[in-house]
């Protein structure tokens, strides 16, 4: 569906429709401009990284889809913005060990549920 038909559905919407969709997509109302959804990239994800912490210290290792998952992250992301938004805050009061599983997932690890991954 390109940008044009996508602007045109949403402006078809009645108000009740248009509040479930920015409450279904987390969205607040300056985001939604002229009828134009904007990108995810504006969110922040401080409220993420403490219970992450937490999850890895208790349980030792934490996959981007298992913090979705357990309801940690706001939206499924992928491996690499996993890591580039929660994990490497992470990573500046702790060791962790990545792991590639897959062509696209990482597994983030500490030094002991490494061990038992390899």
């Amino acid at each position: 569906m390109n940008l044009r038909r996508a602007i045109y559905a949403y402006e078809l919407l009645t108000t009740e429709e248009r509040a479930l969709f920015r409450q279904h997509w987390k969205l607040t109302e300056p985001q939604l401009r002229g009828g134009i959804v904007y990108s995810k990239k504006n969110l922040s994800h401080a409220d993420s990284i403490k219970p992450v912490k937490t999850h890895i210290e208790e349980n030792g290792s934490i996959s981007a889809p298992q913090a979705f998952r357990l309801g940690f992250t706001q939206y499924k992301m992928d491996s690499g913005t996993f890591n580039r938004c929660i994990i490497k805050h992470i990573k500046k009061s702790m060791k962790l060990y990545t792991k590639k599983i897959g062509r696209n997932r990482f597994w983030f690890s500490l030094e002991g549920a490494r061990r038992s991954l390899e």
